[in-house]
C-alpha cells in the first residue's frame, strides 16, 4: 500500500510568458501561487513515518522566501539583465529570478519539481501541484 504526506506552500510572484497569444498575456503580471509538496512511500522510517514535515518546511521555507514577491523570468527574454541592472540599482536584484522554462505554469512546475527534488534528502516518490489563484492547475509526478 502506498502513503503520501502532503505540505501546502503560497507564494506571490510576477511573470511574463513568452510567445503566446493575446498578446496581454506577454505583459508582466503576478499570480498567487499555491503549490503542494507530495511525499509518496510503501514504507514508513523507524518513526512511523514517511518524512518529518518539520524538515520538510526547514527545506522548503528558503525556496519560498527566494520566490516570494519575485519577477520570474525566461532567460531568453532579451530584457533579463537588463531588469536585473535596474532592480541592482534598487537592491533587489535577487528578486529578478532568471528561469531556463518559459515560467508557464507547466514550465514553473518543471522547475518546481527539478529544485524541490534536488533539495529533498530522500528516494522516495515526490509529486508536485500548482494552481494560480486563477484556479489554473498543473502537476509533475515522478
Amino acid at each position: 500500500m502506498e502513503r503520501t504526506i502532503e505540505s501546502s506552500f503560497t507564494f506571490d510572484a510576477g511573470h511574463r510568458i513568452v510567445g503566446i497569444e493575446p498578446i496581454e498575456e506577454q505583459a508582466i503580471h503576478g499570480h498567487t501561487f499555491n503549490f503542494k509538496v507530495i511525499i509518496k512511500s510503501k514504507l514508513l522510517n523507524k518513526n512511523g513515518i514517511i518524512f518529518d514535515r518539520n524538515e520538510l518546511l526547514k527545506i522548503i521555507q528558503p525556496f519560498i522566501k527566494e520566490l516570494d514577491h519575485s519577477c520570474l523570468l525566461f532567460d531568453k527574454y532579451p530584457l533579463v539583465n537588463d531588469l536585473k541592472e535596474l532592480a541592482k540599482k534598487y537592491k533587489f536584484e535577487h528578486k529578478i529570478i532568471s528561469l531556463d522554462v518559459n515560467p508557464t505554469i507547466e514550465g514553473l512546475i518543471d522547475y518546481l519539481f527539478r529544485r524541490i527534488k534536488k533539495l529533498l534528502p530522500i528516494e522516495n516518490k515526490i509529486e508536485i501541484r500548482l494552481k494560480t489563484s486563477e484556479s489554473l492547475e498543473s502537476s509533475y509526478l515522478e
